[in-house]
């Protein structure tokens, strides 16, 4: 029975070196490892950055037998700890479990999806079909979140960086948030200050942050513009509140824009949780 657990252990690691070695030259890099795991896993390249150097022990940039087994455990460790303050940081109502209401919120946060998009991110996170998000299932709706956002961020930077140098300057950033958020040029500077702290430009690195901060404050907008319009407080926006409000605006049109706004087919329009949430909330009727 020891000659068999250790056969198999051998032939685990042997694997795992495979998996982790992308060139094929038998060994494996830290490089090659950040890779893998940052796919894998979307843990950011400092976090990364901290296991490999703990893991690496004799600092020569290649992930030994043991290292390599220590840095795994690390990263899986990691990656379940940033997975439980996430559902912790996102569970309203305190039950240790993420409703699909409360993922949703906490993906609007993150990362400019449609409905169609949450819904699919969903199925995969919610492995047993409970119709909620565990602890458990945490660090894997995480990861499909940052992969998302990612993408986000790297494409958001590729469309405003108009000099090319692959950071984003203060100019650029307010563009950004005016198209991209409906974010003014105030809102936007202290966006830029605060994640960007010292720095001239924002790099990649940085741009996730930039987006989310972004994000905040045009839902925040939307929000407030939703709450002068809710005649009655209960928290959404009907047809006849609409009406009420902008009088002067022809009923077909409000019809039109009511509907577009009304992604959920709820009969209150909510905004969409994409890109540019403020042009399918309230501030679509002032236009």
């Amino acid at each position: 029975m020891l000659l068999v657990a250790a056969i198999a252990a051998v032939l685990a690691v042997a694997a795992a070196k495979d998996h982790y070695d992308l060139d094929g030259d038998g060994v494996v890099g830290i490089d090659e490892f950040a890779v893998v795991s940052f796919a894998e896993q979307g843990l950011s390249k400092g976090e990364i950055g901290e296991i490999v150097k703990v893991a690496d022990h004799t600092a020569d940039g290649v992930l030994a037998r043991d290292e390599l087994q220590q840095a795994k455990k690390a990263l899986e460790r990691v990656a379940k700890e940033k997975g439980a303050e996430w559902l912790k940081d996102n569970d309203a109502n305190h039950d240790s479990r993420l409703s699909k209401d409360e993922f949703q919120k906490a993906v609007m946060k993150k990362v400019g999806l449609g409905h169609k998009d949450i819904a699919d991110m969903w199925k995969m996170a919610d492995k047993n079909r409970d119709d909620f998000i565990s602890y458990n299932e945490a660090a894997m709706a995480l990861y499909l979140i940052r992969t998302k956002s990612i993408l986000e961020a790297n494409k958001m930077l590729e469309k405003f960086d108009s000099d090319k140098n692959s950071r984003l300057s203060e100019d650029e950033a307010i563009l950004m948030a005016d198209v991209g958020f409906d974010v003014g040029t105030e809102e936007a500077l202290d966006a830029f200050e605060r994640v960007a702290r010292n720095e001239v430009e924002i790099g990649s690195s940085l741009m996730e942050g930039l987006l989310e901060t972004l994000r905040e404050s045009a839902i925040d907008n939307v929000e407030e513009r939703i709450r002068e319009v809710d005649s009655d407080g209960d928290g959404v926006v009907s047809f006849s509140e609409l009406r009420k409000r902008f009088r002067k605006k022809k009923g077909t049109l409000l019809k039109k824009l009511f509907r577009k706004c009304d992604v959920n087919r709820r009969e209150t329009p909510s905004f969409r949780p994409i890109r540019r949430p403020a042009r399918c909330g309230i501030n679509s009727f002032d236009e």
